[in-house]
């Protein structure tokens, strides 16, 4: 009995400190932002994430868009950017929301 006792007490204060430091992060928020793109179908309001080529989808469809390059400017800054290995088969679509206008190019379907 005498042995457990400590045991335990070792125990109950090390399982804290393991779980402490996953609990000491920052949660990451699920920002979403809402655009419309026209890739010559019409303009096409659709949702995207923090991530700069994460999809664009479509609300209604649920349809994809898989940015590949970008042209915007936000405010006085441009922002050009491109995936390494561009597909072969992309177009470029307009794109604007309440902070950038500009152009997206997608990998077509």
């Amino acid at each position: 009995m005498r042995s457990l006792l400590p045991a335990a007490l070792i125990a109950a204060a090390v399982c804290p400190l393991a779980a402490d430091p996953a609990s000491a992060k920052p949660k990451k928020e699920n920002t979403r932002y809402v655009a419309t793109i026209d890739c010559g179908e019409g303009p096409l309001e659709v949702v995207s994430g923090d991530q700069l080529f994460a999809p664009l989808v479509h609300r209604p469809s649920g349809r994809r868009f898989h940015p590949v390059a970008w042209d915007v400017v936000v405010g006085d800054t441009r922002i050009v950017e491109r995936k390494r290995r561009k597909p072969r088969r992309t177009v470029t679509c307009s794109y604007e929301d309440h902070a950038a206008v500009g152009s997206v190019t997608v990998r077509r379907r």
